[in-house]
C-alpha cells in the first residue's frame, strides 16, 4: 500500500510538471506567434506593390564604353538585365529548385522540412552542399538585409519572408531570386551572367551550363569560372546530381550534362582597348552613380589606330633582345590627335597579367623628353634658333646639373643644345625664360 502511494506521488508529480511545461510552452509559443505576425504586419506595410521594385539589387550601374565610330569597347560596372521566369528556361528553373528550395512552390516562406534536409545532407557530406534557407528567405536576405551569419539576421528572415509570400505570387519572387543574385563578374541576375559567360539567352542554355551558374549562386568568388573554372565545372556536376537527386533529370540525363561539363570553356573576357574602357570607366563623374543606372560613354578611341598601337607593343615584345635582356620590361603608348582627343592608349604589355594603366597612372620623370618644351617656351619668348647659350658647369642654390657625358662645349646655338641633349644649357635656357613661362608651355 505504501509503495503504490509513493508510485501514485511520483506519477502525478510527473503529470503535473509535464502539464506546467506544456502550458509554459504553449504561452511561449503563443508570444512568438503574435510576435512574428507583428513583424510580420510591419513588413508587409513597407513593402513595394510591385515585384519589379526589387529585382535590380546593384549599388551602382554599368558604363558601356563605345568608340567614335559608336561600336562597343566594354562594359564596366554591376550589370543586369531583366529577367522572367519563363523567358529563364526549364534548364534555369531546375537548377535552381534542385539546389536552391526543392519545396518552394509548397511551402508558406520558412520551410522546416527543407532545412532538416539540408541538416541531414551536409552532414552526410562532410560540407556544405545543400542550403537551409528557402529561395524566399534569401530573397529577404538579399532585398532587406546584410550577409551577416548571425542569429539575429536569421531571426529577422522569417516574418520578411512571410511577408513576400503574402504579398507576392510564387513566380514574382522566384523572379525577384534569379535578378537580383549575383553571380560574380559584376553579373547580377541571371540573364546577365548568361549573357556574359556563355554569350546566350538564358533559356538556349545547356544543362550543364545552367547548372554552371546555379552553382555560383552560393559561393560565386569561390566557384568563380573566372578564377578557378575548375572549381566551377566541380561545382556544376554537385548541381548535376542535385537535379538527379530531386528528380528533375534522370541518370542518363545527368551524365549526359556532366560529361559536357569538361567540354565547357572559361568565358573569354580579354576585350582590345582594356586599359582605355578601364580609363574611360575612371573619368565618369561620381554623381552619375547616385543609384543604379546603365550609362553609354561615347569616346574618341579609333579602332584602327588602337590595333596598331597594340600591335606595336606585341611586335616590341616578340624580339629576342627585349626578351633577353630584361623579361619584366613595360611599354605604354598613347596617340592623340592634334586636339587632344585619345585616338589611342596601351598600358601594358598584358592586360589580363597586370591591370595597372602605365600609359594613365605610372607618374615618373620625363628626363631629356622635356627638353623640346624648354626650348618651345624658348622661341615662344623670342629666343631664335641661332641665338646662343653656355654649355657649361652651373650651380642653382645646392644644385648642380651635369650633362651626361661630363663635357662640355661652351657657348653654342639653341640648335646644337637640343640636337647634343645638354642638360646645362637647357638648365640656363629655362632660368633665361622663367620657369613659370616653360610650365606654361608644358
Amino acid at each position: 500500500m505504501a509503495v503504490r502511494t509513493v508510485v501514485d506521488t511520483v506519477v502525478w508529480s510527473i503529470m503535473r510538471f509535464g502539464r506546467g511545461v506544456i502550458i509554459v510552452g504553449c504561452a511561449a509559443g503563443a508570444c512568438v506567434g503574435v510576435a512574428v505576425i507583428g513583424a510580420t504586419w510591419e513588413v508587409l506595410r513597407k513593402l513595394p506593390d510591385s515585384h519589379y521594385e526589387l529585382m535590380d539589387g546593384r549599388d551602382r550601374g554599368s558604363v558601356t564604353v563605345l568608340d567614335r565610330y559608336g561600336n562597343v569597347l566594354g562594359v564596366r560596372g554591376e550589370r543586369f538585365q531583366p529577367l522572367t521566369m519563363k523567358a529563364a528556361g526549364e534548364n534555369v528553373t531546375e537548377a535552381v529548385l534542385s539546389t536552391e528550395d526543392r519545396r518552394f512552390f509548397w511551402h508558406l516562406g520558412v520551410d522546416p522540412i527543407g532545412l532538416a534536409r539540408a541538416l541531414i545532407v551536409n552532414y552526410r557530406a562532410g560540407r556544405t552542399e545543400q542550403g537551409g534557407s528557402s529561395i524566399t528567405q534569401q530573397v529577404a536576405k538579399l532585398a532587406f538585409l546584410t550577409n551577416e551569419r548571425r542569429l539575429g539576421r536569421k531571426l529577422r528572415e522569417a516574418p520578411l519572408a512571410l511577408a513576400l509570400e503574402w504579398r507576392f505570387t510564387k513566380e514574382q519572387i522566384f523572379e525577384i531570386y534569379l535578378n537580383r543574385a549575383y553571380l560574380g563578374g559584376g553579373a547580377f541576375g541571371f540573364r546577365a551572367a548568361a549573357k556574359f559567360y556563355f554569350k546566350k539567352e538564358p533559356n538556349k542554355l545547356s544543362r550543364a551550363e545552367a547548372a554552371l551558374l546555379a552553382g555560383l549562386l552560393r559561393a560565386p568568388s569561390k566557384w568563380s569560372p573566372l578564377s578557378d573554372f575548375k572549381s566551377a565545372q566541380d561545382r556544376a556536376r554537385v548541381v548535376l546530381d542535385a537535379m538527379l537527386d530531386a528528380g528533375a533529370i534522370n541518370e542518363r540525363e545527368r551524365d549526359v550534362a556532366s560529361a559536357e561539363v569538361a567540354y565547357l570553356k572559361p568565358p573569354e573576357i580579354y576585350e582590345s582597348a582594356s586599359f582605355f574602357v578601364d580609363w574611360a570607366d575612371s573619368q565618369v563623374p561620381e554623381r552619375f552613380w547616385s543609384h543604379a543606372s546603365d550609362l553609354e560613354l561615347a569616346t574618341t578611341l579609333d579602332p584602327i589606330a588602337q590595333g596598331y598601337a597594340e600591335q606595336a607593343v606585341a611586335n616590341v615584345f616578340a624580339s629576342d633582345l627585349v626578351t633577353r635582356r630584361d623579361k619584366d620590361a613595360e611599354a605604354s603608348i598613347v596617340i592623340l590627335s592634334t586636339d587632344g582627343e585619345v585616338r589611342a592608349m596601351v598600358g601594358g604589355r598584358d592586360y589580363l597579367a597586370s591591370q595597372f594603366n602605365r600609359a594613365a597612372q605610372a607618374r615618373r620623370q620625363l628626363g631629356s623628353a622635356f627638353k623640346p618644351v624648354v626650348f618651345a617656351a624658348a622661341l615662344g619668348g623670342g629666343v631664335g634658333p641661332g641665338d646662343y647659350v653656355r654649355d657649361a658647369p652651373i650651380r642653382i642654390g645646392n644644385w648642380r646639373p651635369q650633362n651626361y657625358s661630363h663635357r662640355y662645349r661652351g657657348s653654342i646655338p639653341l640648335t646644337v643644345a637640343l640636337a647634343k641633349s645638354s642638360n646645362v644649357a637647357s638648365v640656363r635656357l629655362s632660368q633665361k625664360v622663367g620657369v613659370k613661362n616653360v610650365v606654361r608651355t608644358a
